[in-house]
C-alpha cells in the first residue's frame, strides 16, 4: 500500500502534514526513518501559528446579566457568596483573599516537597474559586466598578503567571532539572503577553465581547483549576511541556491579532483624518471638496 492511500485527507481545513503523516511514516517496511517528537512538536507550533495569523479573532459576545451565570463555575461562585450579601464585606475582600490565597499555593509549589505540592494544590483550588466569587458578589450587590475590575484583573494576572513560574522552580530537583525553571519563566512570559494582549484587543471592541470565549459553560479560565489535581497526582512536569507547546504559540496568534487591530484603528483613524466637512454640507473627501471650491 502506497503512503498517500494511509494518509486520511482533511475534513475541517488543512492538518498539520507531520501529524497527518506521523502513524503512517512510523509503520514497519517504510523506507524514511519516522520523525521525532520534537519535529512534531515544532511543525504542529509553525501550523498553529500559520493558522491563527489568516483567521480572525475568536470574538464571542456574552451578554452577561446581575443575576446571569455565564459559566459553571460562576453559578457555583454565586451560590456560594449569597450569604454574604448585605454584610461588610466587598468584593475587593475576596480579591485580596485571592491573592493571599494564591501566593500561599504558589509557595507550595515552589517549594517543591510532595506535602507541600499537595497542600498547594487544595489551596490553588480555592483561590481559583474566590477569583470567581469576587465578580459575582460585585455582581449581587451591584458593586462592580472600573476601579475593582481593574484590581481582580492585576491579581489575576500576576497570581496565574506566578504559579507557572513557581512550578517551574520547584522541579528543579526533578527529571528536568534546571530546564523546567526555563519553561516555567517561558510558560509565565507567554500567558502574561496572552493576557495583556486580550484586555488590549477587547478594549478596542464592543461591551461584552471577549477573546477567546468559553463554550457549554465553561470558559478557557476553568482549564486553572485542573492545577490542583494535577499536582495531587504529581503531572506537574506535563503541566510545563503542555504549557509551552500551547503557551507560545498562542501569545503569538494573539500577537498578530493585536497588531491586525491596532492596523486597523490606526487606517480608520487615518480615513477619519482626510475627510473634509464643509459647514452646511455633508462630509465628503478632501479631495472632492477642493474641487467643488476650485470650482
Amino acid at each position: 500500500m502506497e503512503l498517500g492511500a494511509m494518509v486520511p485527507k482533511p475534513v475541517h481545513g488543512p492538518l498539520p502534514p507531520t501529524l497527518v503523516c506521523f502513524a503512517a511514516q512510523t509503520r514497519k517496511g517504510e523506507g524514511e526513518s519516522p520523525r521525532s517528537a520534537r519535529a512534531v512538536i515544532v511543525e504542529f507550533a509553525l501550523w498553529y501559528v500559520r493558522l491563527g495569523a489568516r483567521v480572525p479573532p475568536c470574538f464571542v459576545r456574552k451578554q452577561v446579566g446581575p443575576l446571569m451565570a455565564k459559566t459553571w463555575s460562576h453559578y457555583l461562585a454565586r451560590q456560594l457568596v449569597r450569604p454574604l450579601v448585605g454584610r461588610p464585606i466587598t468584593p475587593n475582600h475576596l480579591t485580596t483573599l485571592r491573592a493571599f490565597t494564591g501566593a500561599a499555593a504558589c509557595l507550595g509549589f515552589a517549594w517543591g516537597t510532595r506535602q507541600a505540592i499537595i497542600w498547594g494544590g487544595v489551596v490553588w483550588v480555592l483561590s481559583a474559586l474566590l477569583d470567581r466569587a469576587d465578580g459575582e458578589l460585585a455582581r449581587l450587590t451591584n458593586r462592580s466598578s472600573p476601579a475593582g475590575h481593574r484590581y481582580d484583573y492585576s491579581v489575576d494576572i500576576c497570581v496565574n503567571v506566578a504559579m507557572f513560574a513557581a512550578v517551574g522552580v520547584g522541579l528543579r530537583h526533578d527529571s528536568l532539572g534546571l530546564w523546567s525553571v526555563a519553561l516555567g519563566l517561558l510558560c509565565s512570559v507567554s500567558l502574561f503577553l496572552c493576557l495583556f494582549w486580550s484586555e488590549e484587543i477587547e478594549g478596542k471592541l464592543e461591551p461584552g465581547a471577549v477573546v477567546l470565549g468559553g463554550v457549554g459553560g465553561f470558559d478557557p479560565d476553568d482549564l486553572f483549576y485542573l492545577i490542583g489535581p494535577l499536582a495531587w497526582i504529581g503531572a506537574f512536569p506535563f503541566v510545563l511541556l503542555v504549557g509551552s507547546i500551547v503557551l507560545v504559540p498562542a501569545a503569538t496568534v494573539i500577537g498578530i491579532w493585536l497588531w491586525r487591530a491596532r492596523s486597523g484603528t490606526r487606517h480608520r483613524n487615518a480615513q477619519t483624518r482626510n475627510v473634509y466637512v464643509r459647514p452646511g454640507s455633508r462630509s465628503m473627501s478632501g479631495g472632492k471638496s477642493r474641487r467643488l471650491s476650485a470650482k
